[in-house]
């Protein structure tokens, strides 16, 4: 029988033991990792605790109970509170005066050897008020010189082309108009003008832009009783694309706009354009195709402040079909920002070298038209007027120094222009203009005394006087040529201008009858092309009576012979008298005969 083993004590208490060991190292566990941590934080003494290594939790009890001590202390604190800004009444303040100084740019200082003073915060100055009564009166220009003038003038024009589907593109051409036209030059002392503003706003420290707005022109004419008709104002031609920028009017809350608007008129090349405005070229078949219309500008004492550059030849365009227009030189008109150096405005210069066609004065008018006896009264014999050449000019030229060059010239005087266009024959003309300029103190309202100083927009100088009266010379002449006793009639050749061409026609006159006939003529238009065109041949006289029997000498011989003689009035109410044979033995009629078609 096999014997029975037994187990030992240790093999009977094993799991007993594992058990133990789990549990104690469960509770070592639990006390060195959970109950406390084993990282310590390194401090350096700067707070309340000495230096030394220190677990997470006392640390971040530390900075709770300082944190709360903060937050203490900022409930208890009571700091001073600054007063809210009166933030409408900065604002009301801003608008009224957005700038320290109101500075236009890109303007010439007028005042010799002074120049604008730096700005500077009104904190650091101390400014005079300034009335607006101390900047006035202001000087007049003078009286204006005008030249009215026969022309030919090309003005382009856009026009719609044809096109198959879609819009219409716009090409230029050409349009020419045979026009009367006066060009006006006057004299302004912008010196004088800017003397006084400176001496005024000084004190306040301001600057003395010299802006103009615009220039008003005026004109009237003779009437038939000799006494002058009322003015009426003048829209003075400025020749295509010379547009100028809007300034609006001052309503009290615009005043950012209108300020704009004058920084950009007070631009060199639109103040040219304002001051100087160009006109169109002429058109010379005797001379270069196309010359500029300075030709025919009145002179000034402008034109002796400095020489003037020569003006270069004015080339004939190549193909005459399609006219090529030769301009002075201008400034380049302004299409985006502004430009480095907008002042530098060249001089005015043409085609010289003019050749002009005969142009024709009447007489003056001497009284009312005479009346006329039953008999007619003996009268001598008119003899033959040569033909009056076009006056020259009183100095060597009638250019002028550029804008810039006059603004600066310490004579302190410019030249204003303007042209009037679409007058009539026989008529005699006065002009007489004034400058409306920038008032220097609009939007200074913390510089004057009143505020509707500094709401102005615009000074206005005293008109110009009248200049002295200028007529457009009638283009037409006439000779007589024959008579017919038997008829009553006369026979008359008369001279005339078409497109600036010399034509010709004869027509016959009765007693009574107004010298004037319309004929239909072939002339040569300014683009090269012929056509047939209606010529008025009005000579602005009245036949009044004839002599079919006046006797009359032959020169240096013993010779008496009988012509025809007409007794008329002419364009100016004066009697006059003229005979065939004085008439054809004249150099003047036998030269516009060889010239005339």
């Amino acid at each position: 029988m096999a014997a029975k083993d037994e187990a030992g004590p240790i093999e009977r208490h094993v799991e007993k033991l594992v058990l133990a060991g789990a549990a104690v190292a469960l509770v070592a566990v639990l006390l060195l990792r959970v109950y406390e941590s084993p990282r310590k934080v390194e401090l350096d003494g700067t707070g309340r605790l000495p230096s030394g290594r220190y677990a997470p939790e006392v640390v971040d009890e530390q900075l709770l109970q300082r944190g709360e001590a903060l937050e203490k202390m900022l409930e208890q604190a009571k700091p001073a509170r600054k007063p809210v800004p009166d933030y409408p009444k900065l604002l009301q303040q801003r608008f009224e005066r957005p700038y320290d100084t109101y500075r236009i740019s890109g303007l010439v200082q007028l005042t010799p050897g002074r120049k604008t003073a730096e700005v500077t915060t009104t904190a650091t100055r101390q400014r005079a008020r300034v009335k607006l009564a101390g900047l006035k009166p202001l000087p007049a220009p003078e009286a204006p010189v005008v030249n009215v003038v026969r022309e030919v003038v090309a003005i382009p024009r856009l026009v719609p082309a044809a096109a198959a589907g879609g819009p219409a593109p716009v090409q230029p051409t050409m349009t020419y108009e045979e026009t009367i036209t006066a060009h006006a030059a006057a004299v302004f002392p912008h010196g004088r003008l800017l003397k006084k503003w400176s001496a005024a706003l000084e004190k306040a420290q301001l600057s003395t832009p010299f802006v103009v707005l615009r220039v008003d022109v005026q004109r009237r004419h003779r009437q038939a009783d000799g006494a002058w008709s009322s003015p009426v104002s003048v829209d003075s031609v400025r020749r295509g694309g010379d547009a100028l920028p809007e300034v609006p009017k001052y309503d009290g809350t615009n005043l950012d706009a209108v300020r704009q608007g004058i920084l950009d008129l007070a631009r060199g090349d639109n103040q040219r354009i304002v001051l100087e405005p160009s006109s169109y070229d002429v058109f010379e078949p005797s001379g270069p195709a196309w010359v500029s219309w300075m030709q025919n500008k009145p002179r000034t004492r402008v034109s002796d402040l400095e020489p003037a550059p020569a003006r270069p030849a004015t080339p004939t365009p190549a193909r005459p079909a399609t006219p090529r227009r030769t301009m002075p030189p201008v400034a380049p008109r302004r299409t985006g920002p502004a430009l480095p150096t907008p002042d530098m405005v060249p001089s005015y210069n043409g085609g010289r070298g003019r050749s002009t066609p005969p142009r024709y004065d009447g007489g003056r008018r001497t009284g009312p038209p005479a009346t006329v006896a039953p008999r007619r009264p003996a009268v001598a014999p008119t003899p033959a007027r040569p033909t009056p050449a076009r006056p020259a000019p009183a100095g060597p030229t009638t250019d002028v120094p550029a804008l810039r060059r006059q603004l600066e010239h310490p004579e302190g005087i410019l030249e204003v222009w303007a042209h009037d266009v679409g007058l009539t024959v026989g008529r005699e003309f006065q002009y007489r203009i004034r400058l409306a300029v920038l008032n220097p103190l609009f939007g200074q309202f913390q510089d004057v005394t009143q505020k509707a100083d500094a709401e102005l927009l615009t000074l206005m100088t005293p008109w110009s006087g009248w200049s002295p009266p200028a007529s457009a010379a009638r283009p037409t002449r006439f000779f007589v040529v024959g008579g017919a006793e038997q008829q009553g009639i006369v026979m008359v050749q008369a001279f005339s201008e078409k497109w600036a061409q010399p034509v010709t026609t004869s027509f016959r006159v009765l007693r009574g009858e107004p010298i004037r006939a319309t004929v239909t003529k072939t002339v040569r238009r300014p683009d090269g092309q012929t056509e047939q065109a209606p010529v008025d041949f009005d000579t602005g006289a009245l036949a009044v009576d004839f002599n079919f029997r006046r006797r009359h000498r032959l020169a240096n011989t013993d010779i008496v012979l009988t012509t025809t003689e007409l007794l008329y009035l002419d364009a100016e109410g004066a009697l006059r008298t003229r005979t065939e044979a004085a008439d054809r033995a004249s150099p003047v009629y036998n030269d516009l005969k060889n010239k005339a078609q």
